[in-house]
C-alpha cells in the first residue's frame, strides 16, 4: 500500500538483486548449452 515505508522497499529491492543475479547467471549457462 502507500502507506508503506520506503525501507521496506529497500528489504525487498536488496536480496531481489541477489535473486536476479542467480537467475541471469542460471539462464546463461542454460543458454550457453
Amino acid at each position: 500500500g502507500e502507506q508503506e515505508p520506503d525501507v521496506q522497499a529497500i528489504d525487498i529491492n536488496q536480496p531481489l538483486d541477489g535473486v536476479v543475479a542467480d537467475t541471469l547467471a542460471h539462464i546463461r549457462r542454460v543458454t550457453a548449452r
